[in-house]
């Protein structure tokens, strides 16, 4: 249940995401022949009154993505595939966040980072 509906069964794109449900799935599924700007404009909904993610926030939760912009998603490293996947996720600015395996292939550094970071959706574990 979430805010008294029920969200069982309901695919995560776009039925979960209308409901402000965000969804970090462990296989990634990053648009390979997009590059990573294009990856994450796609997702890419206005931030909410109290705040949100942008694309500047995004790439000061991950800088690397910065780096990389112009890059297609198939030639990232799994890591920066799995940052892309987040960071994506955030850019649709959920109200609750649903990580499955999020620090898969990520370096410990990072994952230490995104653990510290100040995040306005509220975090979950599916």
């Amino acid at each position: 249940m979430w805010k008294g509906r029920d969200v069982s069964g309901r695919q995560p794109v776009p039925d979960r995401a209308t409901l402000g449900i965000g969804f970090v799935p462990e296989d990634r599924r990053i648009f390979a022949d997009l590059t990573v700007w294009e990856n994450l404009d796609v997702a890419a909904r206005e931030p909410r009154r109290d705040g949100g993610w942008t694309l500047e926030r995004v790439f000061d939760l991950f800088p690397k993505l910065r780096e990389l912009v112009d890059r297609q998603g198939g030639f990232l490293s799994g890591g920066e595939q799995q940052m892309l996947t987040i960071a994506r996720t955030l850019m649709g600015n959920p109200e609750l966040l649903l990580l499955d395996e999020p620090s898969e292939g990520l370096a410990p550094l990072v994952v230490d980072h995104l653990q510290g970071a100040d995040r306005p959706a509220q975090a979950g574990r599916a």
